[in-house]
């Protein structure tokens, strides 16, 4: 039951600390914007179906856009983020394929599996958010390199957060 209920509840709480607390954080003018809730997609089980992590990600860009007023533009990110996740998942899983037990930290799949798999999704999600929130094709060059950093400076967050939640077992 506990491994039900736990993916909900990061989930809750990642969510709930960007859309309350993180809502409007921009730093270093623009080049780092974290994005702490997709730390609750990125934590979902590994077994689940395609169409349920979309979901994940609608659902989760939808509360954002309602906390934030961001008219769709979180729920486009939520969206992309859920479609892309299963093909990464299948892109670095082992040949064997992943345990029915096995859980997407870095504890169970280790260090580089749990960075890699991060920084991929959460460039594609920065490049499509902030592509989108320039508005327009001319300033592609100017949000490229600032999607990237917030993106690693991100990754790096969500490493420091799962070092200190991981909850007693090592990162391989």
């Amino acid at each position: 039951m506990d491994r039900l209920i736990a993916p909900w509840i990061r989930w809750g709480a990642a969510l709930a600390f960007q859309g309350f607390i993180l809502r409007d954080a921009v730093w270093f003018t623009g080049w780092v914007c974290p994005a702490v809730h997709l730390i609750g997609l990125l934590l979902l089980p590994l077994t689940w179906s395609p169409l349920a992590l979309m979901l994940a990600g609608g659902v989760t860009g939808i509360i954002l856009d309602l906390l934030t007023a961001n008219g769709g533009l979180w729920t486009s990110s939520g969206l992309l983020f859920g479609a892309l996740l299963p093909m990464v998942n299948r892109l670095l899983a082992p040949r064997e394929g992943y345990e029915s037990e096995s859980q997407p930290t870095a504890t169970d799949q280790g260090l580089s599996w749990f960075i890699t798999r991060g920084i991929m999704l959460i460039a594609m999600h920065e490049l499509w958010r902030f592509g989108l929130e320039a508005g327009r094709w001319g300033l592609r060059w100017q949000t490229f390199p600032m999607a990237l950093t917030s993106a690693a400076s991100t990754t790096m967050i969500f490493v420091l957060i799962h070092k200190l939640f991981a909850g007693g077992g090592r990162m391989r």
